[in-house]
């Protein structure tokens, strides 16, 4: 016999002694006489080839992951933990949340829920809502009209309020203004007191129409809360009341040239 047929027939021999040995591995295994070997068989193959796919879809989902997206799973870890929402569902206070309309419907929340209100007069709600309403950061160096002691000191409670709102959004890493900007709080209230169009107007300062967009915006606010679900009803009652105080005169004939 030839050296190199020698080698070769050694080497099937290996190859038959460990396909053995395999075999003998495989019989000894739990596996070898159980009846569901191979539908076992089949799940594992499938459980694998579904753990590619959940890593494969895992890949794709960090590429299209959009700053919109991230912004949208922080505002709602930060609801979850203000108490806005639970098991994905909003809480009454998520129901109140979702309600009101403004830049930033945290802080109205935790200024409506916050007791501050419900101790002011109509007037003097209606300069605090002014002061949530107005973003505008300009001065308006010619109004007289200042705010009374109490709306003063309420605009003061829900600076601290928002300062507070911000600190959970920083948490959080959620980029929301939270502004309180008194500046025609006055005016507001001076109108829901009784003034007159024209003192108000002398004493603003400002184009009318400014003024006039100015109210309107604090009646829109005043009636929404009005309606809104889940509102202390002494707060909701003086919504009513500033409704009656502020859509008069000059701001009721814009609404029905509006409609």
């Amino acid at each position: 016999m030839r050296p190199g047929n020698r080698g070769l027939k050694e080497a099937i021999a290996q190859l038959k002694d460990q396909k053995q040995d395999v075999r003998g591995m495989m019989e000894r295994t739990p596996c070898h006489e159980c009846p569901v070997r191979r539908p076992c068989g089949h799940n594992h193959a499938m459980l694998a080839e579904l753990t590619r796919e959940k890593g494969d879809l895992g890949k794709l989902a960090r590429r299209v992951e959009t700053p919109y997206w991230k912004q949208f799973t922080r505002l709602k870890d930060l609801l979850e933990a203000l108490g806005y929402m639970q098991d994905d569902r909003p809480t009454e206070l998520g129901l109140l949340a979702a309600y009101l309309r403004g830049t930033n419907v945290v802080l109205l929340t935790e200024v409506a829920r916050s007791g501050i209100l419900e101790r002011l007069n109509a007037a003097q709600l209606a300069a605090v809502m002014t002061a949530l309403l107005t973003e505008d950061t300009r001065q308006v160096p010619g109004i007289r009209l200042a705010p009374s002691t109490p709306a003063r000191r309420a605009v003061g409670e829900v600076q601290k309020v928002a300062e507070a709102v911000l600190r959970w959004q920083k948490r959080f890493e959620v980029e929301v203004p939270a502004m309180v900007n008194p500046v025609f709080s006055g005016l507001a209230e001076a109108w829901a007191e009784g003034a007159s169009w024209e003192e108000v107007r002398d004493r603003a300062g400002m184009d009318e129409g400014d003024v006039v967009r100015a109210l309107r915006r604090t009646l829109d606010m005043a009636r929404q809360w009005s309606r809104a679900p889940g509102l202390p009803p002494v707060l909701g009652e003086r919504c009513r009341e500033v409704d009656e105080r502020i859509g008069r005169d000059q701001v009721k004939a814009s609404l029905l040239v509006i409609e």
